[in-house]
């Protein structure tokens, strides 16, 4: 029985193709295996990458997932380079994930990258903006000069005749650098960016380095 069974997989050997055929076209990126040696148990033989339609997979924190949709502009930045993108899929739940400081619960996004580009290769590092809203013709302000008080109000310092006012503003859209104003302020006000918290309502400064 044991020379029967050898001489079926023989013939089943010899059956085989040659050749695999990939089911789709791409590059090979990497060969797991040599001639002789044993087959790596949990690798691929080989795989193939389309890298003319490349994903980037973003993890999205779970305070956030909820402004992420499919459909919306990307911007896939690398070094000096932005290629633009669009966000293909979110992922249905979400997952753990290991941190510095500790466990993260995040939802996977895909972007995939409408411009070509050969300098984002496959495994690469890179860093992703995802458009969630847009307005044009808006007044807005750098981040650094935002204070908010125990009870949630926003404000600024603003300058006027040297001497600074604590304004309450009402605000808008935000990112990581600017944020929009609603009211409170006007185009030309001067504010203090990262104003010291022994800043007081009245205080005389000086006009050092103005950011309009």
């Amino acid at each position: 029985m044991a020379r029967i069974n050898v001489e079926n997989i023989k013939q089943a050997i010899a059956k085989q193709q040659k050749y695999i055929k990939a089911d789709s076209d791409g590059v090979v990126t990497q060969i797991n295996v040599k001639e002789g040696a044993p087959a790596p148990m949990q690798l691929p033989t080989v795989v193939i990458e389309d890298l003319n339609n490349l994903r980037v997979v973003v993890n999205i924190n779970q305070y956030d997932v909820n402004k992420i949709k499919e459909g919306q502009e990307a911007y896939v930045k690398f070094l000096d380079n932005s290629i633009k993108g669009r966000v293909s899929s979110v992922a249905k739940s979400a997952i753990k994930t290991m941190s510095a400081s500790g466990s993260d619960t995040v939802v996977k996004a895909y972007v995939d990258l409408i411009e070509g580009s050969e300098i984002i290769k496959p495994n690469f590092d890179v860093d992703v903006e995802i458009k969630i809203s847009e307005k044009t013709g808006v007044l807005k302000i750098p981040n650094e000069a935002l204070i908010q008080d125990k009870e949630n109000r926003v404000g600024v310092f603003v300058l006027e005749n040297d001497v600074v006012r604590n304004v309450d503003i009402k605000i808008g859209l935000q990112n990581d650098f600017e944020t929009e104003v609603l009211s409170g302020l006007k185009s030309g006000d001067k504010v203090v960016l990262n104003p010291p918290a022994t800043l007081k309502d009245g205080v005389k400064v000086i006009d050092k380095d103005v950011k309009r």
